[in-house]
């Protein structure tokens, strides 16, 4: 059974180095804190977590999305 996690169409970054990055401007990301941030199609901040999540967690929080929620009924009529 497949996880679905492909059809979510995730982007993943690691920054190892705020700094060198565009994380510490847009985000509020320093180098001394653990984040994630899920960012959504239109570039919006989504969730933002200081310690580690479940990847369900994050999958259930995109599933509700509307373009996600639009992406699945569209699946479901071909």
């Amino acid at each position: 059974m497949s996880s679905g996690y492909p059809d979510r169409q995730p982007a993943w970054g690691t920054v190892l180095r705020p700094s060198l990055g565009i994380c510490d401007k847009r985000f509020g990301v320093d180098k001394e804190n653990f984040r994630i941030i899920l960012v959504g199609k239109d570039g919006g901040v989504k969730r933002q977590d200081t310690t580690p999540v479940q990847p369900t967690a994050i999958f259930k929080q995109i599933d509700a999305m509307p373009m996600r929620q639009q992406e699945m009924q569209e699946r479901k009529r071909k």
